[in-house]
């Protein structure tokens, strides 16, 4: 079946939806997609729509029926998708839970590799401490920014952990946002086989004791002619990244 003209071809262009398996021939959506699927977009039965499933996996489906609140829905057509470089792992001091999520919805449509969470001395209110809790939340605010930007690569989150930690588990080209280091562009060309480590510190900064962590192969960059908040310094490394890559 080929769904590539009228309407409901001009439609499935704007129809985008997560679900968690895609390497079955009978998908599933979740009742919350589902009720935006239906009640929103006002879907019919045989209207074509696209999912992901956030790992790379992308397809064209048909919608079928709805059972138990879940849209079942037909594969018709299914692509792998390859993760494009730079392979960004984003290592951000804790700033507030909202600006926290600010970074989680950037990094997912900027196609962060992984994002670490890191407790470090100058984080103030440690909201984090219910975590668990919180990954329910979080998952849905990266699905709605994979959605939005089409992209098929959910980040991986890692659990909150110290500086030490994150220092320790960095690999590749790691670099430390910095007002005092140089212009990205001045201290590096970027091999897009090597995975990068950037760390952005929380509100106030990492602390001396913090900053020795890293050693001497760390590269220190500075992003923007001002301090900018973690949120948005977040934001700005990974796009500069992409811009010198793309």
């Amino acid at each position: 079946m080929q769904i590539v003209t009228g309407q409901s071809g001009n439609r499935s262009r704007h129809t985008f939806f997560f679900t968690e398996d895609l390497t079955v021939d009978r998908a599933a959506l979740d009742p919350a997609e589902t009720k935006h699927a239906v009640s929103v977009l006002r879907l019919k039965p045989e209207d074509p729509l696209q999912l992901t499933d956030g790992r790379g996996r992308r397809a064209v489906g048909m919608y079928q029926t709805v059972i138990e609140r879940k849209m079942r829905v037909q594969i018709i057509e299914r692509t792998t998708m390859e993760r494009r470089p730079p392979f960004i792992n984003l290592f951000t001091g804790l700033p507030d839970r909202d600006a926290f999520e600010e970074i989680l919805l950037d990094a997912t449509a900027l196609g962060v590799v992984r994002i670490v969470s890191v407790a470090a001395e100058y984080c103030q209110k440690k909201w984090w401490v219910d975590w668990e809790k919180l990954i329910p939340r979080f998952h849905r605010k990266m699905i709605v920014a994979l959605k939005q930007s089409h992209s098929c690569w959910l980040p991986e989150l890692a659990t909150p952990c110290s500086t030490a930690d994150a220092a320790a588990s960095a690999a590749g080209t790691v670099l430390v946002a910095d007002p005092q280091g140089e212009p990205l562009n001045a201290v590096m060309p970027i091999d897009p086989a090597v995975p990068l480590s950037c760390f952005i510190g929380p509100p106030g900064g990492f602390s001396e004791k913090e900053l020795q962590l890293f050693d001497r192969s760390s590269i220190r960059v500075r992003i923007a002619p001002a301090r900018l908040r973690t949120e948005l310094a977040a934001t700005v490394l990974c796009a500069q990244l992409i811009g010198l890559t793309v």
